[in-house]
């Protein structure tokens, strides 16, 4: 018998996408499932759009309210009720592709760990189910050669293309960091989770398909999340040092990359005079030496612009978000 799977699906103010994403999880190949939604304070009508299309496909599913907690708060509300031996998160204005729960449980079962993951591709609000389903090589990595991908983001892994044994979450207590409302909170999570495993599977299809929004971009001005994201992923990164020695290479190089991509974000949403109180408060001698020798060019070009030019680093973003 198949091990049931718990589809946790938080649900705030998403009515305008969230009836196609029910359906998609209604239609995978994989029957055993249970889709856990949980109504974050939602104050549109997302939770009725979403039941009325179970109820009509038959699905397996439960729902839980709560007071508006934010997406690490929903996640971790969904995983104390979830019943499955196997969870794993879908956004409410994502699509996934029929094969998708199918190929993470068969990458977990046949590889024999704890954590296994699918590719994923960005979507439009005009084509949300992406382009077909491309087929790779499904793969086993070892713990040091999956991190030394990870860093560099190659194969990019999205926290919601994962499926995890929920028995791995309990040994170890690991959730979401709730104080990561608004920015920062999977990779984050994610680098405590890879942590904890020796080895990580990969399905190598891109069935998890992630709506980007014409206004995904965070508000202007709103600095908030920045600041607590750089307290608490520095925080996170000292005690994952402190706990994995052996891990200490991959974990500087994580932070780095991290602050140099937030240094982005701010660039692409916030005012220059922000964008440059961030640049004096992020930048290093040691960030700066890291990400020199870093094992991608496009994170050594932009590392080195930031270095001699931050104001022109600032600007390429701003031209690339413009367009």
């Amino acid at each position: 018998m198949a091990e049931l799977v718990s589809i946790i699906v938080p649900v705030y103010n998403s009515g305008k996408y969230i009836r196609e994403t029910m359906v998609s999880l209604c239609n995978q190949d994989y029957r055993d499932i249970e889709i856990v939604l949980v109504d974050d304070g939602s104050p549109d009508n997302s939770i009725e759009l979403a039941t009325s299309v179970l109820n009509e496909k038959g699905a397996n599913y439960r729902v839980h309210s709560q007071e508006n907690r934010g997406l690490p708060g929903a996640r971790n509300a969904g995983l104390k009720i979830a019943g499955g031996e196997y969870v794993c998160f879908i956004d409410s204005d994502d699509i996934v592709s029929p094969t998708h729960i199918a190929d993470l449980a068969k990458s977990l079962d046949e590889g024999d760990v704890d954590v296994a993951f699918s590719g994923f591709e960005y979507t439009k609000e005009s084509n949300r189910n992406g382009q077909d389903v491309t087929y790779g090589h499904g793969e086993i990595f070892q713990k040091k050669t999956f991190l030394d991908g990870f860093v560099k983001r190659k194969p990019a892994v999205h926290c919601c293309s994962l499926i995890i044994r929920k028995s791995l979450l309990e040994r170890t207590g690991l959730e979401f960091n709730e104080k990561l409302r608004r920015y920062g909170e999977d990779v984050e999570f994610m680098w405590r989770l890879f942590s904890e495993v020796d080895r990580v599977g990969f399905t190598g299809k891109n069935t998890y398909k992630y709506l980007v929004r014409s206004n995904s971009l965070m508000t202007i001005g709103k600095s908030e999340p920045w600041d607590n994201f750089i307290v608490e992923f520095t925080e996170s990164i000292e005690r994952l040092k402190s706990k994995h020695t052996e891990l200490i290479p991959y974990y500087t190089l994580a932070f780095h990359r991290t602050m140099l991509g937030l240094l982005r974000v701010i660039a692409e949403s916030a005012s220059r005079e922000t964008y440059i109180e961030y640049v004096d408060r992020i930048v290093t001698d040691d960030m700066l030496d890291t990400l020199a020798s870093f094992p991608d060019v496009k994170v050594r070009v932009m590392s080195h612009i930031l270095k001699t030019n931050s104001i022109l680093y600032y600007l390429l973003y701003r031209k690339r978000i413009r367009r």
